[in-house]
């Protein structure tokens, strides 16, 4: 895998842990009793953004790996989790293929 793609996967994988955390915050502070609204709209905040982040460094490594962009990034918006899982795989297995 190329320096450009590997630093790209890392960053999206960061951005999916802190979309992680935000939505596991979301969840703990949306379901008490006396929740306070303003973390709520924060951890949103949060968890949008970092969504839109994940997206990006996504996109941008398939680009940098010479894949299709647009439609990967339809893929990713639409069927987020999953095709996230297919897109790191194809691009980790793009690393074990000799250059």
């Amino acid at each position: 895998m190329k320096a450009s793609v590997k630093s790209s996967v890392e960053s999206a994988l960061v951005a999916a842990a802190a979309a992680a955390v935000c939505l596991w915050q979301l969840i703990v502070y949306g379901s008490a009793e006396d929740g306070d609204t303003a973390r709520i709209v924060m951890y949103a905040l949060g968890l949008s953004i970092a969504l839109i982040a994940h997206w990006t460094f996504l996109a941008l490594a398939l680009q940098r790996s010479g894949r299709a962009v647009v439609p990967w990034t339809f893929g990713l918006v639409v069927l987020c989790p999953i095709t996230s899982v297919v897109a790191l795989v194809l691009l980790a297995a793009d690393e074990e293929q000799p250059a």
